[in-house]
């Protein structure tokens, strides 16, 4: 299922660190990962979230105040007597013609 995009403006950037994983051929291999901190635009926006970035796009220095059309997905899993929430960003676009004051 492809989810719609949304617009959010950047809050933060983590430093991009590598994940081993194994692929369909068996070789090892290493992957960008990042978190992306991310809230609605406006000055009183209550709604922040972090999203984990991979590939090219964890690469990309994104930067604190810029906007982006992010396409997300959710999922979760159980880690020991916790569920942890995971926000993926499946595509992601930097807005470079959207004025904030509209939105």
């Amino acid at each position: 299922m492809e989810y719609p995009f949304f617009v959010y403006e950047v809050l933060g950037l983590s430093n991009v660190k590598r994940v081993d994983f194994i692929d369909q051929d068996g070789e090892k291999r290493c992957y960008p990962k990042a978190q992306l901190e991310l809230k609605q635009p406006g000055k009183f926006s209550l709604n922040n979230f972090t999203a984990t970035l991979w590939g090219k796009a964890a690469l990309h220095p994104f930067k604190k105040g810029d906007l982006v059309a992010v396409q997300l997905s959710f999922g979760g899993y159980h880690k020991g007597e916790d569920f942890v929430n995971d926000i993926t960003v499946d595509d992601i676009k930097l807005v470079r013609d959207l004025d904030k004051q509209y939105l």
